[in-house]
């Protein structure tokens, strides 16, 4: 009897091991949180591990983690199909940011599967929860006409949103909305107040457009010294031109892709209370001329040509 108790006890601690060893009663958040431990520490071999156990669980935050690791090769070989089929799962289990990142498949054409609607629906999805940066690229679908009839009031609308969650760039075009009244009445101050909280991300477009601002006193008291401080800022990236082209943005916000507008409205399309620019001066020709385009391209690029109101597209990064 005693023999027969000693076996079965030996057997319950080798089943106790092999449990604890397999972790068979894990949660799926256990197995996401031990991943999350070990891709910080750049382990990214255990971290695919226990990210796939957490996929098996259902966990959908490692559905799109493994669709990330797929498509980088983190201690996996890139695997551009799986990284698809990760992103599509988790996007159709409502996940934000594998909705922006279909999105972004669907609009590039290197994809192989570019389709404007589909970008523009899973755009649609990630921003309707509330991800600034698929907020600001409905912006710029918006803006630039190319895809869905251009519409600055919906432009104006999709950038405010991301502005609010400091998408740099959204502040950027916020600025330059509010300065020509596009798609919203013209307003000066808050013109200045998205430049300005676009130039202290170190936007060096917003940094140029603040110096506009401060040099000639639309919408902030006239500031020579700030005018100066803020053109050294934007001339030390390369600013030192006026362009208007607009770009999309990917998870961090960070410009990856530019376009032309298809046609800017002319002159102001509100009642400013102040005498406002119908276009915005360089420092050097101040107010006497004006350029037929609004402000620098947030890289530097050099100002696109133009004919009418339509402009030319400046040359892709």
């Amino acid at each position: 009897m005693a023999k027969k108790i000693s076996l079965m006890f030996g057997v319950l601690i080798i089943v106790i091991i092999y449990l604890g060893y397999t972790n068979w009663w894990a949660s799926s958040t256990y197995f996401y949180n031990k991943a999350q431990t070990f891709d910080k520490k750049q382990q990214y071999q255990s971290a695919f591990q226990y990210y796939m156990k957490a996929a098996v669980k259902g966990s959908i935050e490692a559905h799109y983690q493994l669709a990330r690791y797929y498509r980088q090769g983190l201690g996996v070989a890139v695997d551009s199909a799986q990284a698809l089929a990760w992103t599509i799962q988790a996007a159709e289990e409502n996940y934000p940011i594998a909705q922006f990142d279909l999105g972004l498949w669907y609009n590039s054409a290197q994809s192989g599967a570019q389709d404007p609607d589909l970008a523009f629906e899973w755009f649609s999805k990630s921003a309707g929860q509330g991800f600034a940066p698929a907020e600001h690229n409905l912006g710029f679908i918006y803006a630039s006409g190319q895809t869905r009839a251009q519409d600055f009031n919906q432009a104006a609308q999709w950038w405010e949103r991301a502005a609010q969650q400091n998408i740099a760039l959204s502040q950027y075009y916020l600025a330059a909305m509010y300065a020509q009244g596009w798609g919203l009445e013209q307003d000066l101050e808050k013109a200045s107040f998205w430049a300005l909280k676009a130039a202290q991300s170190g936007l060096g477009a917003a940094q140029y457009l603040s110096g506009i601002f401060f040099i000639n006193g639309w919408g902030v008291e006239t500031d020579d010294a700030k005018a100066a401080e803020w053109f050294e800022k934007a001339r030390r990236q390369g600013i030192e031109e006026i362009d208007y082209v607009i770009r999309l943005v990917d998870h961090e916000g960070q410009a990856i892709i530019d376009s032309p507008v298809k046609s800017l409205p002319t002159g102001s399309g509100g009642s400013p209370q102040q005498e406002a620019p119908n276009s915005l001066a360089s420092p050097a020709e101040q107010t006497e001329q004006t350029p037929q385009s609004l402000a620098p391209a947030p890289d530097g690029t050099q100002p696109a040509e133009a004919e009418g109101n339509a402009v030319t597209p400046a040359n892709e990064p």
